[in-house]
């Protein structure tokens, strides 16, 4: 991860000197105009992160929400473009029979409601 395994200092470091860390580490930048219109190395994504990002629990629950996340684009990578199209209706078709539903009952209800009381 860098920071957590000490590949990246920050402690009393300038930001030039952390910046010129992050790139020879291989970090993607996001690319930015200053003010001159010049495109500059922008790494504020990381930099401005809190604290806790850098915490043993935080960095568990991102590892795994990245392999949840790479196990469903392998998943999709793993479909046609059919089977993808055709799960995307069953689920319009799915919500689409809810929707009905949940207005024939509404409908029901009222009418109930209008009958007289015994």
């Amino acid at each position: 991860m860098g920071v957590n395994d000490g590949k990246i200092r920050l402690r009393d470091e300038k930001k030039a000197a952390i910046i010129d860390q992050l790139t020879t580490l291989g970090f993607k930048s996001m690319k930015n105009d200053d003010e001159d219109g010049q495109s500059a190395k922008n790494f504020d994504y990381l930099l401005s992160m809190p604290l806790y990002s850098l915490t043993k629990e935080k960095v568990t629950e991102l590892n795994g929400k990245v392999a949840s996340l790479q196990a469903q684009i392998k998943e999709l990578e793993s479909k046609t473009i059919e089977d993808l199209w055709l799960a995307d209706l069953d689920k319009f078709q799915e919500s689409y029979q809810r929707e009905l539903d949940s207005k024939n009952l509404s409908a029901q209800s009222v009418d109930m409601s209008s009958l007289p009381a015994r």
